[in-house]
C-alpha cells in the first residue's frame, strides 16, 4: 500500500452547523504537511431532509445545501455532499461571474441509496466518483461557473486524424466519444494534454 492510500481518510467531525462539515473527505499531503480538504458535506435524517423538498418548499429546503456550499468555501473544495438515510446528494459549487456578489451557485445530483445494478450510480460509487475529481489539484478549487467543465468533457487536439480523445479529469484516452460526451478542442496553450 503506497503511503497516499495509507493517508487517505474519511473524517468523521461533530459538526457546529456554522462552519464544521459533519464529514470532511481529506488525505494527508506529506510533501506539504498539511491535510487536504477533498470534500465535505452535512448528514441529516430523511424525515429532516430530502431533494424532493427542493420542488416544493425552497426555503427550508436550501438551507442543507446553502450549509454545504459554506463549507466548501470553508474547505476550499468545490465538491460537497449530503447524505441521510434514504440518499445521497453530491453537490458541485461554482461561483458566479466575477463582479457579482450572488451567493455561489450549486449543481446537485440526487442518489438513492436504493440504486443498484450494472450502469447504476450508486452511492458508493457516487462518493469514490466525489474523491477521485476532486484529486485533481486543478479541478478542486470553487472557480466561476464559466470556468467548472462538464463532466462528460473530453478534448480533442487539432490536426488529430487518428481520433484520440482524452478526459479532461481522468486522463483516459479512447479512439472514441462514449454516449452522451462531448469534446472540445484543446486550448492553444494547453496542446500538451494530447
Amino acid at each position: 500500500m503506497s503511503s497516499f492510500q495509507q493517508h487517505l481518510s474519511l473524517q468523521l467531525q461533530p459538526g457546529d452547523g456554522i462552519q464544521t462539515p459533519d464529514l470532511t473527505l481529506s488525505y494527508y499531503d506529506l510533501r506539504l504537511d498539511t491535510r487536504v480538504n477533498l470534500a465535505v458535506g452535512c448528514v441529516k435524517s430523511a424525515e429532516q431532509w430530502h431533494s424532493s423538498h427542493l420542488s416544493t418548499s425552497l426555503n427550508i429546503a436550501l438551507h442543507p445545501i446553502n450549509q454545504v456550499v459554506d463549507y466548501c468555501h470553508a474547505a476550499q473544495t468545490r465538491y460537497g455532499f449530503i447524505l441521510t438515510n434514504k440518499e445521497l446528494v453530491v453537490i458541485r459549487v461554482s461561483y458566479h461571474r466575477v463582479g457579482t456578489t450572488k451567493k455561489p451557485h450549486a449543481e446537485y445530483k440526487a442518489i438513492p441509496w436504493s440504486a443498484w445494478g450494472q450502469g447504476a450510480l450508486t452511492v458508493h460509487l457516487a462518493l469514490w466518483f466525489l474523491v477521485m475529481i476532486s484529486m485533481n489539484v486543478e479541478h478542486r478549487p470553487i472557480r466561476t461557473s464559466d470556468e467548472v467543465l462538464p463532466l462528460n468533457l473530453w478534448w480533442r487536439a487539432p490536426g488529430n486524424n487518428i481520433g484520440l480523445y482524452r478526459h479532461h479529469l481522468s486522463k483516459h484516452e479512447r479512439s472514441s466519444l462514449p454516449p452522451g460526451a462531448q469534446f472540445r478542442m484543446v486550448p492553444p496553450e494547453t496542446r500538451e494534454l494530447i
